[in-house]
């Protein structure tokens, strides 16, 4: 196995439409362990209060600022993703979490890749330990 220490997790392009690869295609990568917990750390804020003498614990989580940097990172890029007046949309993070947030369709179609990537993932991890 070769892995790039440059940049570990670069992502695998997927054909929108494996029929029609013209519809476009999409750069994702699974999130690591290890990144989501920075994620978590990086926008959560512990919050201690005291009743009836005993310190109770909530985590407060922003939301909107994790969901924008958990999308814009496993949506790594696209290309050949159009407007209805045929203009290319960039892969911007704030596109990207529009199109999460707003369009079922293209939420669908993430969920359903990051899935089978994360299904091959470990398929390929069990192969490797029966060897």
């Amino acid at each position: 196995m070769k892995v790039n220490f440059d940049d570990p997790n670069p992502g695998i392009w997927l054909d929108i439409d494996e029929n029609n690869p013209d519809e476009g295609r999409i750069c994702l990568r699974v999130m690591s362990t290890a990144k989501e917990r920075e994620l978590d750390r990086k926008y959560s804020k512990k919050k201690s209060k005291v009743v009836k003498g005993r310190i109770h614990d909530t985590v407060d989580i922003d939301w909107p600022k994790r969901d924008r940097e958990f999308w814009d990172y496993v949506i790594v890029d696209w290309e050949n993703i159009r407007s209805e007046n045929d203009v290319e949309i960039p892969a911007t993070a704030e596109n990207k979490l529009f199109l999460m947030e707003k369009n079922p369709d293209f939420q669908e179609f993430i969920s359903d890749m990051l899935e089978k990537l994360r299904e091959q993932k470990e398929e390929r991890k069990k192969a490797t330990e029966k060897n």
